[in-house]
């Protein structure tokens, strides 16, 4: 079992050193000059499987693999493959999956999308064989720093290029896998659930035309996921029982979601009943600009953006979805209610809004204490008596 520790020895920046045994059981010793801790825990993972496969293919040392692992590497340069090409290969592997069941539609077209606007004008050009961990570090640093990512999405596109490598590691067009311990994802900032004050909400639904205005109504009293609601059919829907019913190949855990849904979506369900394009598309919500009446492909669109920008708001369309959590949690309502109405697989997801409103009641009623004096001064205070002159005054 391989480690690593501090082999700072002649220079003042810490350096980070590691050891593991090579097939034979002899010791390998390695400094890593200007390697992170995290990133020599890396090295370590890809040495010590280097290891393991050097062994199962018969090569005495670890050295003598990677001198064969050179050769295959460049005997593929020769007849090597443009990562932009292999990335159709990735993106129709992606796409068969869905008929397996193991992702959604939308799934595939977030991958394609994120796979032209960014990752494939980076590597497109490049052999699949000339991109490295350092070269992908490069990528995940740009895309943080200058181009404006958030960690979730560049955390999303690390992936998708983990999944490509992997796919071209079993179809033997790389020697050796670039991400895989190598390569680390940014770290995800914990986010505060989302709560629209009442001011918030009047300034967002006015800068809103229909039908995006009554999707956001809807989904601030469901706290139904984007996805969820734009795939949103009226068979889904039993008004006479009052609720909504999301089969499991359209949510997120694939399990069915039945819940009630209050007098203000009723309300916006019958005013949904009254457009034009009720009997001519299946779907709740009809995207009016398309020549077919289809459903959306996404609400979080320009004119969303627009309109949340124009009401002087930060909001995400999952805000949304937070905000209805965090009203209930406001409310009263226990834990395993807020957790069965939003339909999520543990009580963890759901306590952070009961955490939101333990910690602003808390927050007020410290701040209820320090005035508590103040508060009494001012009820025992006795009135100053007016002056001849302010008398005067008032009676001009």
């Amino acid at each position: 079992m391989g480690y690593v520790y501090d082999d700072t020895r002649g220079t003042e920046k810490k350096v980070y050193a590691i050891f593991l045994r090579d097939v034979d059981g002899s010791p390998i010793r390695r400094r890593e000059p200007g390697a992170t801790k995290a990133r020599a825990h890396g090295i370590i993972k890809a040495e010590e499987r280097a290891v393991l496969e050097a062994k199962e293919q018969g090569f005495p040392t670890l050295e003598a693999y990677k001198q064969a692992q050179a050769k295959k590497l460049d005997d593929a340069k020769k007849a090597a493959t443009t990562f932009e090409t292999f990335s159709t290969d990735y993106l129709d592997f992606v796409k068969s999956r869905i008929k397996l069941g193991k992702i959604k539609d939308s799934t595939h077209e977030r991958y394609s999308d994120l796979m032209r606007l960014y990752i494939n004008p980076f590597f497109g050009k490049l052999a699949l064989t000339d991109i490295d961990a350092t070269l992908i570090e490069s990528y995940r640093d740009r895309r943080l720093e200058k181009g404006g990512a958030a960690e979730g999405t560049v955390c999303q596109e690390i992936s998708i290029l983990s999944g490509l490598f992997t796919l071209a590691l079993k179809r033997k067009k790389i020697p050796m896998h670039p991400v895989w311990g190598l390569v680390e994802k940014p770290a995800l900032p914990k986010r505060t659930p989302r709560y629209l004050k009442s001011e918030e909400k009047t300034a967002l639904l006015s800068k809103l035309s229909e039908p995006l205005k009554s999707a956001v109504i809807i989904s601030m009293n469901t706290g139904f996921r984007e996805s969820e609601l734009a795939s949103l059919t009226w068979a889904d829907v039993d008004t006479e029982k009052q609720t909504i019913t999301i089969p499991g190949d359209r949510r997120k855990r694939k399990v069915p979601l039945v819940v009630p849904y209050n007098e203000t979506v009723a309300e916006v369900l019958k005013f949904l009943e009254t457009l034009p394009t009720r009997f001519k598309s299946p779907y709740v919500i009809t995207n009016p600009r398309m020549k077919e009446p289809t459903r959306y492909d996404r609400f979080n669109n320009s004119a969303w953006r627009k309109a949340v920008r124009d009401a002087g708001l930060k909001l995400r369309w999952h805000d949304l979805r937070s905000h209805y959590g965090s009203t209930l949690a406001q409310k009263g309502r226990s834990a395993p209610e807020i957790q069965a109405l939003l339909g999520q697989s543990s009580l963890a997801s759901t306590q952070k809004y009961i955490n939101l409103f333990d910690s602003l009641r808390a927050a007020v009623q410290s701040v209820d204490g320090q005035n508590e004096a103040t508060t009494t001064q001012i009820a025992t205070q006795k009135p100053v008596a007016e002056s001849e002159e302010s008398k005067a005054a008032v009676n001009s």
